[in-house]
């Protein structure tokens, strides 16, 4: 599963964004109720063979993108998490000490990035969205690989908007008044 696999959820993505924008077919229900599944599997199928710490997998198609990567706790912090420039580019820091890190655990960094228009009715729907709409709907995903376990929540997000993307999403506030710098 990679990347064949993110060119069949990018068409699914967009029938469901141009056949039901308001979310209420069934179609559109289970692939929503099913979404994180499948991008877990895409992300763990990118890095299947990669070694920790090797450079990340990024996939980039019309309505998300993905970045995926194994790390450990003690090199997350030293990696931007980008793919692309009209996606918010990510760093991550431990909320813990870093002395209570377990440089031997190895994580997998999962960030999918959405195009914000996929389902909004208002857009002109004889235009197909294009790859260059901004991205700013995102998942993260921090998992154990040994045992599954969500990690997310050990890790605070400094958030960097692209260009022409203004404020923060739900959840996050500026670092500081002038900057373009989220925290979440």
């Amino acid at each position: 599963m990679g990347e064949k696999t993110t060119d069949v959820i990018d068409n699914f993505l967009q029938y469901s964004g141009e056949q039901d924008c308001n979310g209420e077919k069934d179609f559109t229900k289970n692939l929503e109720s099913d979404m994180a599944e499948y991008l877990s599997k895409v992300a763990e199928g990118l890095v299947s063979e990669k070694l920790t710490n090797e450079e990340a997998t990024i996939v980039n198609e019309n309505q998300f993108s993905v970045f995926a990567q194994k790390l450990t706790e003690c090199t997350i912090f030293l990696n931007k998490i980008e793919t692309d420039t009209i996606s918010p580019t990510l760093v991550l820091n431990r909320k813990d000490p870093i002395s209570q890190q377990n440089c031997t655990k190895e994580l997998l960094v999962s960030y999918y990035s959405f195009n914000e228009e996929i389902f909004d009715c208002d857009r002109n729907r004889s235009q197909p969205l294009s790859a260059s709409d901004s991205k700013t709907i995102m998942i993260l995903q921090i998992m154990d690989t040994e045992t599954g376990e969500d990690l997310k929540d050990n890790y605070k997000v400094i958030l960097s908007n692209p260009d022409g993307v203004e404020g923060c999403p739900d959840g996050c506030e500026l670092v500081e008044e002038d900057s373009a710098n989220c925290e979440c």
